[in-house]
């Protein structure tokens, strides 16, 4: 019989305890930098091997040059993005072979991209909505 994972003991298991990996600063660099290249290299940040990202991320914030960290964070997500974009592009223009459908099924589920947008309103007064460019 499988043991039950409670809460509290996946937390303790999986979650920021993780914190205790970093014995100094330059520890922390180590680390941050490696999840730095997983991002650029177009990998989900669920996926960093070396602990959970939300310990390197909730890291930078008790940190005194953390806003500096966190630029260069939101870069390599950018730059992941990015990335994917890029593969689009070449799927269209026909630089490269590949399955549309696979490629526009990662976008929605890795960047949360949509078909549509869906507004749901209770209300009983007309509502006019605009779109600008």
């Amino acid at each position: 019989m499988e043991k039950e994972i409670k809460k509290n003991e996946s937390q303790q298991r999986f979650g920021n305890k993780n914190k205790k990996l970093f014995k100094n600063k330059a520890d922390f660099e180590r680390v941050f930098n490696l999840y730095l290249q997983h991002l650029r290299s177009g990998f989900r940040e669920k996926t960093f091997p070396e602990c959970d990202f939300r310990t390197v991320e909730a890291h930078i914030l008790g940190l005194k040059d953390g806003d500096l960290f966190q630029a260069e964070l939101d870069k390599a997500k950018r730059e992941c993005e990015l990335l994917y974009e890029k593969i689009g592009y070449d799927l269209i223009v026909g630089e490269k072979m590949g399955n549309a459908g696979v490629y526009q099924f990662i976008m929605k589920n890795k960047f949360n991209w949509k078909d549509k947008t869906e507004i749901e309103t209770n209300s009983t007064e007309k509502i006019t909505i605009s779109f600008v460019d």
